[in-house]
């Protein structure tokens, strides 16, 4: 069985039999980071794909909009100390 899904962080994880894999990028290459089944199913909530490039694109769809939360929240707080 091979499947792909994404953390609830953006996080692609990789499942290939009893062991599933962390795939992080870092110039243009892949790093994993290999967790036990259990442990990992236990820890994570997490959408299944199909296919790696369903999964590597629901990230970056994901850590965009976390991206665009986190400037909000920043926005929010200059104009609050801008009010002070």
């Amino acid at each position: 069985m091979h499947r792909v899904f994404v953390g609830t962080r953006g996080e692609v994880y990789e499942q290939k039999g009893e062991v599933c894999e962390l795939a992080r990028r870092k110039d243009e290459r892949k790093r994993w980071v290999r967790m036990e089944y259990s442990n990992f199913i236990n820890e994570l909530d997490a959408t299944w794909f199909q296919t790696e490039t369903e999964a590597l694109l629901a990230a970056a769809m994901q850590l965009d909009g976390m991206g665009r939360e986190i400037l909000e929240r920043a926005q929010q707080l200059r104009t609050r100390a801008g009010e002070v």
